[in-house]
């Protein structure tokens, strides 16, 4: 009963949003590359790019696209498309949905599992089920057009072979090549799963002889198997070997705006400071976390559990309330990015060691691996990562940290029955909050899908197909994904491409085209747009702006002036006109 509790939100979202709206525009590509590989034809498959003509240099592709011999691919992962395209053509846009409904549950069932075996048995696999779909983003991520939960999926299948491997068996070399073989494979559903091929170090940590060099190698030849089977598979899907998503960067055709070490603090700042409260309750929490390993029966360890709790209840409950009952907006009052808020059942995690129960040697074996594989994934890829995740709820490249340590407190929770009334009540509240804050996060999901779905009407309302739509902002192709293939796209961020860019609209025929504008922050090079427009012969014909929620939308049609009296009348009404 308390599964199906947990995944009737997300059941229910899905099943009845809009699936035109996308939570981001990251899902924009995947739709089109997926319906590449549902289509008939040769392979490898491109995607269809209907402004090639006017772009054969590829310059203007949106952000989220790259080229692959001159193929226009999806700049993302490829297979959780492929996974979505056989359903494609019965399902439509839900095939992706679809796909991380089950990931979801699939992943809510291996967390199950693993908090059974941490526990000895005394977690149910109900429990622990429950307890991740209802506490972390897991839920949020299975209602979403993204590969979050499909790779929470795989590394929580890899975690739980390489426990089942910790146990004495017959064919514990077999387990753990197929621990390494799901580690391999996960790189190419998200390409940080890669990272998570350090699994195969884990038996040279437990046994340090001939059997854990085995097996270790075991591990390491099945990660080996993963990535080369993942590189055939993209070789004959999109005709790349190495990973599309790594090569776009290193070889700078795709160029991060935010410099390397900036982008880290502002990483930081967002997952875990976005202000005072969320600071804080980061810090205790690490505190109180340190304490509960080294000193776990201790009254001080206990205390620090206690005020673990209470600092993470203040960051995601009482401060949001404050905000929201002073007027701000409820998406702005929650600090949607933070993993201190969004994670707070995270807070118990101390007191809950603290009260744990007393396990056997292969059980606290098993509890530290998982612990570790976390801790040491959060560390790596916040130093590593390039990006700091944009939009997300909660700390989206890090949903397999947070269901594992969830797994963690889950298998802590029998210890309660010889809490205090008060530690167990303060658990309880968290957990409840818990459960409100995800609540809180489906009801964000539905509002953000409805306003970019919104966007992508208002879209293709105000220009027609086949229209030349140029743009400097970087989501309105990728929100545009469900008319792509009826308009002609082309992207342009700075001002130095402008001359050229006409140029090939002047080349290509072109006799009117729109400028479409979303971005607040670029009203110059708007100007500048205008401006060269007019001194190369085009002038203004109709500008409307289209109020959204949250945003407006700036249109302006461009047409061929048709004489030097043209000229000049374009250029007298150059400014632009709103």
């Amino acid at each position: 009963m308390c599964v199906l509790l947990a995944v009737l939100p997300m059941l229910f979202v899905t099943s009845t949003r809009t699936p035109a709206g996308f939570f981001s525009g990251d899902a924009g590509p995947k739709l089109l590359q997926t319906q590449a590989f549902a289509a008939g034809g040769p392979w490898p498959r491109a995607i269809t790019y209907p402004a090639r003509p006017l772009d054969p240099g590829l310059k203007n592709l949106p952000v989220s696209m790259t080229s692959v011999h001159g193929r226009v691919v999806s700049f993302f992962p490829f297979l959780y498309s492929l996974i979505a395209a056989p359903g494609y053509p019965l399902f439509g846009v839900r095939a992706f949905l679809i796909v991380s409904v089950l990931s979801a549950l699939l992943a809510a069932w291996l967390a199950g599992w693993l908090a059974a075996r941490l526990s000895g048995g005394r977690v149910p696999v109900a429990m622990g089920m429950a307890l991740v779909l209802g506490t972390t983003p897991l839920m949020f991520y299975g209602s979403c057009m993204w590969a979050h939960a499909l790779m929470a999926a795989a590394v929580l299948g890899a975690m739980a072979l390489v426990l089942a491997a910790l146990d004495r068996g017959t064919r514990r070399e077999t387990i753990w090549l197929l621990a390494g073989l799901v580690a391999g494979i996960a790189g190419w559903i998200r390409t940080e799963g890669f990272l998570f091929l350090a699994l195969a170090a884990v038996p040279l940590v437990w046994r340090r002889n001939r059997e854990g060099v085995r097996d270790s190698a075991a591990a390491g030849v099945g990660g080996i198997l993963g990535v080369v089977a993942g590189a055939v598979l993209q070789r004959l899907t999109l005709g790349a070997w190495l990973p599309v998503h790594i090569v776009a960067v290193m070889t700078g055709r795709h160029v991060y705006e935010v410099p390397f070490i900036m982008c880290r603090l502002k990483t930081v700042r967002r997952l875990f400071v976005p202000d005072l409260w969320c600071g804080l309750a980061l810090a205790v929490w690490l505190i109180a976390l340190v304490l509960a390993v080294r000193r776990p029966t201790a009254r001080s360890t206990r205390l620090a559990g206690m005020g673990s709790i209470a600092a993470g209840l203040v960051a995601a409950v009482v401060a949001p309330g404050v905000r929201l009952l002073g007027g701000t907006s409820p998406a702005s009052a929650f600090p949607v990015r933070s993993a201190t808020a969004v994670w707070v059942v995270l807070a118990a995690l101390p007191l809950l060691l603290a009260h744990g129960h007393r396990h056997t040697r292969d059980e606290h074996r098993a509890a530290i691996t998982v612990g570790a594989v976390a801790g040491g994934f959060a560390v790596v890829f916040l130093v590593a990562s390039p990006v700091d995740g944009g939009y997300q709820w909660g700390a989206r490249l890090y949903l397999p940290v947070v269901l594992l340590l969830t797994v963690l407190l889950a298998s802590r929770l029998p210890g309660l029955r010889d809490a205090t009334r008060l530690d167990r009540a303060a658990v309880a509240v968290t957990i409840v909050s818990a459960v409100a804050i995800q609540l809180f996060g489906m009801a964000l999901l539905v509002h953000v899908t409805r306003g970019n779905a919104a966007f992508e009407a208002a879209l293709a309302a105000h220009t027609t197909p086949g229209e030349v739509v140029v743009t400097d902002t970087f989501y309105l192709p990728e929100l545009g994904a469900p008319i792509w293939s009826r308009r002609r796209f082309l992207l342009v961020t700075s001002a130095h491409g402008l001359p050229d860019l006409l140029a090939r609209l002047r080349a290509g025929n072109v006799r009117t085209w729109v400028f479409a504008s979303a971005n607040d922050a670029n009203l110059g090079l708007s100007t500048r747009l205008s401006l060269r427009a007019a001194a190369d012969g085009w002038r203004p014909v109709k500008a409307q702006v289209v109020h959204l929620p949250g945003r407006e939308l700036r249109l302006i049609r461009y047409a061929v002036a048709l004489s030097g009296s043209g000229l000049r009348k374009a250029a007298s009404s150059s400014r632009l006109p709103f």
